[in-house]
């Protein structure tokens, strides 16, 4: 019989900024692990930087020097997928020790996604067509039209897709069976600067479009506006999408808005990032996030791939992180479960609340919500909770 569970409390987003060890480059992307300690940016006329420390030391190793412009990450941080804008697609398989052609194409890719396990991939290029690998081969989206495609993203276990054309009125493409189907809607505004990102389940869809941020609880079917004011080119979000981070652009001197949101864009918290390098309203800022939404990275370079642009940092931001732990009734077990953290953290058992124990079960990491889960034989009596080694 269960007698309690304890939890911890929930904590606030962070609002400092720190500039890391990485020379400053034309940075194309940046993605993460679920757990946010690996990190991948990409350079665009470059090579591809890795992080396993978050941000703390940098390493290349052997991506060849290419106009790269996306890149995209495995929940674990072990497989990688980056497109080349000159018509390239490379993958690795050890967190960017090694890099291998995957797809060549004549043509300008413009982004790539991942399924959480690395196995379902997704790729656009502009003007062209969309693409899906699932194992050795990849294959055409021959029911998507030959159009001007830019940012794509795909859910968890990779059957939510969204595709974002580039256009004056852009259109949304979104399919819920890997792409086998698709619908489609226009977001009327102008078209500058483009990003997607979805939760893990992909119930909650969020695109941004010349700062407007729009959401979809409907898989792309219709859309509710969620707009902080300014010129945003890429959205980041948590597992479940309550956490959203993305980065005004609108600034005229050495300080960016950093728009924060806990409430799937409700409301807005606005973090100021100064001191950025030669800022002259020309960058891009790519962002990303970890499961949980407590560990947040950006990197400032290159906007919309030219080698003209002015090189920036990296930067990387951190909460106290303090998942909640919930507790289902799988079968006749007990499954205990909570979001990837941003730090370490053990699931520990008493009986009396002031003698605790670790439970030895090693936990897994569950594809389809990025979160980790301890199953539990039904016979157990006393007090959980999370707690940090």
């Amino acid at each position: 019989m269960l007698m309690g569970v304890l939890a911890n409390a929930p904590c606030a987003n962070a609002q400092t900024w720190i500039s890391n060890n990485v020379p400053t480059r034309p940075w194309s992307s940046i993605a993460c692990s679920a757990d946010g300690a690996s990190l991948v940016a990409t350079v665009y006329g470059g090579g591809i930087y890795s992080s396993t420390n978050f941000g703390a030391t940098w390493t290349t190793n052997g991506a060849p020097r290419k106009n790269w412009v996306s890149v995209a990450s495995s929940a674990d941080g072990s497989k990688l997928i980056a497109g080349v804008g000159s018509g390239a697609i490379y993958t690795s398989k050890d967190a960017g020790g090694s890099w291998h052609l995957s797809q060549n194409i004549s043509d300008a890719w413009v982004h790539v996604a991942s399924s959480a396990n690395g196995v379902d991939l997704f790729a656009a290029y502009s003007p062209g067509y969309c693409y899906y690998k699932s194992g050795l081969f990849w294959t055409i989206f021959t029911n998507l039209p030959l159009n001007n495609w830019g940012p794509i993203t795909c859910s968890a276990d990779g059957t939510k897709v969204v595709a974002l054309t580039i256009a004056d009125n852009p259109s949304v493409y979104s399919s819920s069976n890997s792409g086998a189907s698709w619908s489609t809607n226009s977001i009327i505004g102008h078209y500058e600067g483009a990003g997607a990102a979805c939760s893990a389940d992909g119930g909650k869809l969020f695109v941004v479009l010349n700062g407007n941020v729009y959401l979809s609880t409907n898989y792309g079917r219709t859309w509710v506006a969620r707009a902080p004011a300014g010129r945003g080119y890429s959205i980041a979000c948590s597992a479940d999408g309550s956490k959203l981070f993305t980065v005004d652009l609108t600034s005229t001197s050495a300080v960016y808005d950093v728009y924060l949101s806990t409430n799937s864009g409700a409301s807005w918290m606005t973090t100021v990032l100064t001191n950025i390098v030669n800022n002259t309203n020309s960058h891009t800022i790519w962002v990303t996030s970890s499961a949980d939404g407590n560990k947040l990275a950006l990197a400032i370079g290159n906007p919309g791939g030219s080698y003209a642009a002015i090189p920036g940092p990296i930067y990387t931001s951190q909460s106290v992180p303090a998942p909640q732990l919930n507790l289902a009734l799988i079968a006749t077990n007990l499954a205990f479960f909570w979001t990837v953290p941003s730090a370490n953290f053990v699931l520990q058992q008493s009986a009396d609340l002031f003698n605790w124990l670790d439970v030895t079960n090693p936990p897994a990491l569950n594809f389809s919500n990025l979160q980790y889960q301890i199953t539990l034989p039904p016979a157990q009596v006393g007090f959980f909770r999370l707690a940090t080694p």
